[in-house]
């Protein structure tokens, strides 16, 4: 056999043996280093190979490695794309993706070295693998592949076992979102888009799917060449990768040019993008009616006119079907649900103004930091209510009588505090019921889960009657959108809690046992029986040993793989030591394991038994499971429910937990330009800031509806500005503000200019950034829109920076009309207040005395002086 070597890059490492075995494990050590001499690839490789391969002497393990080593140095290079292969219990990675993997996780990279080929590795556990499949999938937007075995380890054959993108998880969803509530992202889904000039207007068509929570959303519009439509659709999805068709050179020569005006907008929006070939809609009603849920006697051409005529849209959809596999999976048939997004009952918030807002993090491992308004809102108990809330945040409601209902809904548990809590109480323990019907479509779901349903629908009945307890003002929206669909729910799961309360063992529960009650079928019955005569046995025979040995301290003991064993500590083996006739099974820190010979009689008839007992039972679960995956549309309409209700309640905790005012704001109709705030706050600022100073703020067409606000650094020009838009994007979205009193119009767009940023990489300068926002400012706000624009023109000389402040407030103020905050050094911008009437100025106090400056944050009339 040819010499083989391991060498090791990072980490210093020693040797030790094992008695009575032939294989050398190598064990870290702090502090030393050891050079390493030739080791045998048969001693060294159990990971790699596996420890069946390695106990088979007729293997040539350097052959095999020989063989590895060609197999993937002959694999495409694919940029972009890391493999994954199992490997047992353990995960590897080859290669770049090995070092790449290494710097995620900080795990040990080797080198496998044979016939002078040699080749990096890292063996990574599950917990590493998620680590990494977080950061690749989410963060680097990479592509991955896991690869199985599917043959053996002398004539190995790597088969692609599943693939995964930032917007296609259903390969690795057991690793990501194996927690009952961790389905939680500000990005999520894959969306299509196809466009198509038409004389000269161009049109978009745009698909979204959720594949994990089994959803469809398509829209179709006519949009300006600045894709203004487009940006206020994406942001509002927020998908986490965008297929788009491959252009042919037939193509007109605008194509390619539209083309990258998509793709440098999904860049914009940090969404990945994939080029598919395939976008033909030729057998898209035969797939929609295999997919989609319809009642009886319906089908696609007949319940969704309005839907079919959306061609383009269409395509998409039929393009995202072919990307995921949709229809390769039976489990997928009659699942999905397809509706017609209206980007247009939405304000507009992009992501400048999500990042200017602080709405959310620009890390994702600080999701929940309460220093982003999301953190600040998001007291949820369930995933489904994050995700709502993320949503409520992203897509800001323009139709008062919807805003109104949610702050009904919200006044009633802030001013019922009893209601509040004991409602929070009964749903603090509730799970992700969309996720565990994901898990039931898929034949994934065992009893444990069933459990969970089961303890959620058994708590409905309390917190309907919790609910009813309300008797205010609002009792009629409260019993509209949460008592009645409760009361429907109780009625529509009545036959679940009632099969499952017959079939689980209960008492078994409570040992954090899950299995089928043994009377529910006599073969179970009998089994049981017998198992239960010999673990008596077992205890006899523990009194019994107990008694030779004089130690009343041995304990019988079940283990997953061993099955039953007795138990000593170390300073009782002693006792042990000279007994003839136990069979000793291992030696450990937590004692000594061993068995008598009825024991091990026993323990083997036990084993068979308790294989027969699972082998039926599994029988039965898979049954109870495809009973319940009649109940999915119930169980999904029950989420939504919940969902609503525990937004509400953050929401509510939100306006009671802190020690200032949060008030109902009182609402006008969109365009009337009035946002007048009083005594206004920033909502998450101010729980950090021991001492903040509110203000007021008044926008209307009667006095001014465009403000400049100056002062000196670090005197509250930033804060203020954003505490205005954050006020009135809170009220929209069905919240409480932070503010004493609020009288603020509906508007249709957040436009914000915030912050310096540069990108040499893609060659933005920061003048560069701040033109192409206030280029989507000025293309995108209407006469309803709130404009908010932190300094401009600092990213190019004084001069420039002035005239080009100087013409764009013109614009704002004589064109657009749009209320507008504009917080700037360029103290003469403030003498245009003299030539237009519709603007003003503001200024933050501060005092100089004694060469010190004291900064008072209170926003005064005036420009400064």
């Amino acid at each position: 056999m040819a010499r083989s070597t391991l060498a090791i890059t990072k980490g210093n490492w020693n040797e030790r043996r094992r008695p009575k075995s032939r294989v050398k494990i190598l064990k870290p050590k702090v502090g030393i280093t050891v050079p390493f001499a030739a080791y045998n690839l048969k001693e060294l490789h159990i990971l790699w190979f596996g420890v069946a391969g390695m106990m088979d002497k007729s293997l040539d393990m350097s052959d095999i490695a020989a063989e590895f080593i060609a197999y993937f140095k002959n694999l495409p290079k694919i940029s972009g794309l890391c493999r994954v292969y199992e490997r047992n219990d353990k995960y590897c990675c080859y290669g770049e993706d090995a070092k790449l993997i290494t710097k995620l996780t900080k795990c040990i990279i080797l080198i496998l070295f044979t016939d002078g080929n040699l080749l990096n590795y890292v063996s990574i556990t599950k917990g590493h693998l998620i680590q990494a499949l977080h950061y690749l999938l989410f963060v680097a937007q990479y592509k991955v592949e896991i690869l199985r075995n599917t043959g053996s380890v002398r004539s190995p054959d790597w088969t692609v076992a599943g693939k995964a993108s930032p917007g296609n998880l259903a390969a690795v969803e057991d690793f990501l979102f194996s927690d009952d509530n961790s389905y939680v992202l500000t990005q999520r889904g894959l969306m299509a888009v196809k466009f198509s000039i038409e004389g000269c207007e161009m049109v978009l068509g745009v698909a979204y799917c959720d594949a994990l929570l089994r959803e469809f959303q398509i829209c179709q519009f006519v949009d300006n060449p600045q894709l203004t439509t487009f940006q206020s659709v994406i942001a509002q999805l927020s998908p986490q990768e965008c297929l788009l068709p491959s252009v042919p050179k037939s193509k007109q020569k605008e194509a390619p040019v539209k083309s990258n005006a998509i793709i440098e907008t999904l860049k914009s929006h940090n969404i990945a993008a994939a080029e598919c070939g395939d976008f033909s809609d030729q057998f898209i009603v035969q797939d929609l009616n295999r997919l989609l849920q319809f009642e009886e006697g319906q089908n696609f051409q007949n319940s969704m006119k309005d839907e079919s005529e959306m061609k383009l849209a269409l395509s998409c959809v039929a393009a995202i079907i072919k990307y995921l596999q949709l229809l390769s999976d039976e489990n997928n048939f009659s699942q999905f649900v397809l509706s017609v997004f209206k980007s247009e009952l939405f304000a507009k918030v992009d992501q400048s103004c999500e990042i200017g807002l602080g709405l959310f993090p620009e890390i994702k491992s600080d999701f929940h930091v309460k220093t982003y308004l999301f953190g600040h809102l998001n007291s949820c108990f369930t995933s489904a209510g994050e995700r709502l809330l993320i949503q409520w945040i992203k897509q800001p409601l323009m139709d008062i009588r919807k805003i109104e209902e949610r702050l009904d809904i919200v006044e009633i548990f802030v001013k019922d505090i009893s209601l509040q809590n004991n409602v929070s109480k009964l749903i603090d323990k509730f799970i992700d019921i969309e996720m565990l019907c994901r898990k039931i479509q898929r034949r994934k779901a065992g009893l444990q889960d069933l459990y969970k349903i089961y303890q959620m629908l058994m708590k409905l009945p309390s917190l309907k009657n919790e609910l009813l307890t309300y008797s205010g003002s609002h009792k009629a929206v409260l019993e509209e959108n949460f008592i009645k669909e409760l009361q429907e729910r109780i009625e529509d799961c009545e036959n679940f809690t009632s099969m499952i309360s017959q079939t689980l063992d209960f008492e078994a529960i409570e040992n954090r046992e899950f299995v089928i009650v043994a009377e529910y079928d006599e073969t179970l019955l009998d089994l049981r029986k017998r198992m239960t005569k010999l673990k008596k046995s077992m205890d006899a025979d523990l009194e019994k040993v107990r008694n030779d040995l004089g130690l009343p301290s041995v304990r019988l003991e079940s283990f997953e793989k061993l099955g039953f064993t007795f138990r000593l500590t170390l300073k009782e083996e002693c006792h042990l030591r000279n007994k003839k006739g136990y069979i000793t099974i291992d030696t450990r820190s937590s004692g000594v394991r061993f068995q008598s010979p009825d024991l091990r009689s026993f323990n083997e008839q036990y084993n068979r038994l308790k294989a027969d007992y699972e082998e039926i039972q599994k029988k039965i679960v898979d049954q109870i499971v495809d009973v319940s995956a009649s109940y999915i549309q119930p169980l999904k309409q029950l989420g939504a429910t919940i969902a609503w209700l525990d937004a509400a309640l953050s929401l509510a905790r939100v306006a009671t937990r802190v020690t200032k005012t949060y008030i109902r704001p009182k609402l006008r109709e969109k365009g009337e330009c009035h946002i007048v705030l009083k005594q206004c706050r920033h909502p998450y600022l101010e729980d950090t800031l021991h001492n903040y100073i509110p203000n007021d703020v008044e926008i209307t067409k009667e006095k001014h509806n465009f403000y400049f606000v100056t002062g000196p650094n670090m005197g509250g020009k930033s804060t203020f500005i954003r505490s205005v838009a954050l006020n009135v994007l809170l009220a929209q979205i069905g919240s409480f503000v932070p503010c004493d009193e609020a009288d603020i119009s509906v508007v249709d767009g957040f436009f914000t200019r915030i912050g310096a940023c540069d990108n040499p990489s893609k060659a933005m300068s920061t003048f560069m950034y701040e033109m192409l926002e206030i280029k989507n400012m000025l293309r995108g706000a209407t006469s309803a829109s709130l404009l908010i624009i932190d300094e401009m023109g600092r990213g190019t000389s004084t001069f420039d920076g002035f005239g080009l402040s100087w013409a764009i407030s013109k614009q704002i103020a004589l064109v657009i009309k749009a209320p507008c905050l504009f917080a700037t050094h360029f103290h003469d911008l403030t003498s245009l207040s003299e030539a237009i009437p519709s603007v003003g100025n503001l200024h933050v106090d501060a005092l100089c005395s004694s060469g010190n400056v004291t900064f008072l944050y209170r926003v005064k009339p005036g420009e400064y002086n």
